[in-house]
């Protein structure tokens, strides 16, 4: 366990036991109801989380922005919240939970969601902890706090789609090793400079893993394929626990909600408003009836609707 690992631990016990908003949350979580979707051979899987209506429903209009107290600013805290300062970041116990232990980093100061000029801190987090995948929503792409600018720390392998990229796609040492061996050289070395970039086959059709040892290539390699695919998109990033290899899954979006979201006939209507974690295949609803209403292939279809679709 890393050093920044243990404080972030020590910070949520401390909290909890103070017994406020999140303590009351996380024992919520225990009452949290699941639903088995596999979709594409992935274990990908449906919560009803009634905690989590605020950032289900979030009205993130500029309006309602500028009408309402930031919650990451410390004039929005509530009391019981701890923070502790990490470079040019709060990180802070998530009070509205959907895995445990869960936290939001925010920027020390009040400044809009985007990932230029932070994913370099992105990747510097994965590596300072390994235990937790590190994620990002994109203003228009499930942030509830589009205002100002924050990463989410979840417990490693925590996300199905995550999971099966380590499953499935080997690290870039394995890759050379295999070359090599093809070749009949005897001489492994590794290549820090060495990358790459694929298209993920399965449940999501705009995701891409991206895999290096360096993080000024990564990031080289993110930028180009936002240059490429837009600038609405989800982020995961975590660091292999055998190579320390950096990955990170990018899914590029379409829109930022499905339409039955927005449908007036209330039969129709699924208060579904994906972010990362839907995204890598944990969907999270505040309704039971919008979970009543959400199976396998349904969960698929709203996944796709906001997906940038595939290059023909």
């Amino acid at each position: 366990m890393t050093s920044l690992e243990q404080q972030i631990l020590d910070q949520f016990d401390f909290e909890l036991s103070l017994g406020g908003r999140a303590a009351q949350n996380y024992a919520l979580l225990d009452q949290v109801l699941r639903k088995d979707l596999p979709v594409d051979g992935l274990p990908t899987y449906l919560l009803f989380n009634p905690s989590r209506v605020h950032s289900v429903m979030a009205d993130v209009s500029p309006k309602a922005l500028a009408a309402r107290a930031c919650f990451l600013c410390p004039q929005g805290l509530e009391d019981k919240q701890q923070s502790l300062q990490w470079q040019n970041y709060y990180i802070r116990v998530n009070p509205f939970p959907i895995f445990r232990p869960h936290f939001t980093i925010s920027s020390v100061l009040h400044e809009p969601q985007r990932i230029a000029g932070h994913y370099a801190n992105m990747l510097t987090l994965a590596q300072e902890l390994p235990s937790f995948t590190i994620f990002y929503n994109g203003p228009r792409c499930g942030a509830s706090v589009p205002d100002h600018m924050h990463f989410q720390a979840i417990p490693a392998r925590s996300l199905p789609l995550q999971v099966w990229c380590d499953e499935h796609i080997p690290p870039l040492l394995d890759i050379q090793r295999k070359q090599t061996e093809a070749s009949g050289e005897t001489t492994i070395e590794a290549n820090e400079q060495q990358y790459k970039v694929c298209q993920i086959p399965v449940f999501c059709p705009s995701a891409y893993l991206l895999q290096s040892y360096d993080a000024e290539e990564i990031e080289r390699q993110l930028f180009r394929l936002i240059d490429q695919h837009g600038h609405d998109f989800n982020i995961v990033t975590w660091t292999m626990s055998t190579t320390h290899e950096y990955r990170s899954l990018i899914f590029f979006r379409s829109k930022s909600r499905p339409d039955c979201f927005f449908e007036t006939d209330e039969t129709k209507r699924i208060l579904f408003s994906p972010a990362t974690v839907e995204m890598a295949g944990v969907g999270v609803v505040s309704s039971q009836d919008s979970f009543d209403k959400i199976d396998a292939t349904r969960f698929k279809q709203l996944i796709h609707e906001v997906s940038l679709q595939r290059d023909k």
